[in-house]
């Protein structure tokens, strides 16, 4: 059970670096097969895996400057960002599962106020459900990478993680109204 909790004492850093980009590609290539044929396009690959690796580019930075600063240990950037990104694998996974669900039953428009109009429902809402539960997973692992990586214990690793989590989101939502505009 604990290596379900906390796999970063156990990973190796290579395995970790492995499965998290290994989480990735299965990730485009789900968003693709949900999107084929019709809206499939090199671009939106790019922009898929692209995505992905800046979310995950931008917090392991962060926690690597972070790291330096504050740990009392050497650091090696290759344990931070191995570890993040095999800490975003539930929310990679179910990104690109719910992908292929959604393009399924994208297709079902049922009458509403029917049996399977009540069925889709239920769905989405099991859906926002599983997204939620794997993005707190993906946290709590997140932290956890951070902690064994960067050698911080007590809550001071878990208070760095979150003002860290806290300022990237910040940056990327302030990213994403300035070119939306």
């Amino acid at each position: 059970m604990s290596r379900i909790l906390n796999p970063f004492e156990y990973l190796s850093v290579g395995k970790a670096l492995g499965w998290g980009l290994a989480g990735t590609v299965l990730c485009v290539v789900l968003v693709c097969i949900a999107r084929w044929p019709v809206e499939w396009s090199f671009t939106e690959v790019m922009s898929i895996l692209s995505t992905n690796l800046v979310l995950w580019l931008l917090m392991a930075s962060l926690l690597y400057v972070s790291a330096l600063v504050f740990s009392p240990s050497r650091i090696r950037a290759l344990d931070i960002f191995a570890t993040n990104l095999f800490a975003l694998l539930p929310v990679i996974v179910v990104y690109g599962i719910s992908s292929v669900l959604f393009g399924w039953i994208r297709g079902f428009n049922p009458e509403p106020k029917s049996i399977a109009w009540l069925a889709v429902s239920g769905f989405y809402y099991l859906m926002l459900l599983v997204s939620s539960i794997s993005l707190v997973w993906s946290m709590v692992w997140g932290c956890m990478a951070f902690r064994v990586s960067a050698n911080i214990k007590n809550g001071s690793g878990v208070a760095i993680f979150l003002v860290c989590f806290v300022i990237v989101n910040l940056a990327i939502q302030l990213v994403i109204s300035y070119f939306s505009l």
